[in-house]
């Protein structure tokens, strides 16, 4: 999950791993339309992700963390 928040008067990022009940398999394509299989897909695509074998993968310290910038937070929303 990502969010764009005011972190001090500057512009934060908050980046959150999150879990979900998607199941391990999509269905192959026979899986009704459904939350569920979205999720499932969610999930696979997080498993195959290309760039952990190009050393990309980054380790657990850069997980459920706020990113600080120098930019201007974003505008309050009513």
């Amino acid at each position: 999950m990502i969010e764009l928040v005011d972190h001090g008067g500057k512009l934060g990022i908050v980046l959150t791993m999150l879990d979900h009940e998607g199941t391990a398999n999509a269905g192959n394509g026979n899986a009704s339309p459904s939350v569920q299989r979205l999720a499932s897909i969610a999930r696979e695509l997080a498993y195959n992700d290309y760039q952990g074998a190009r050393g990309a993968r980054g380790g657990r310290q850069y997980r459920n963390v706020i990113l600080a910038t120098d930019r201007p937070p974003p505008p309050a929303t009513p």
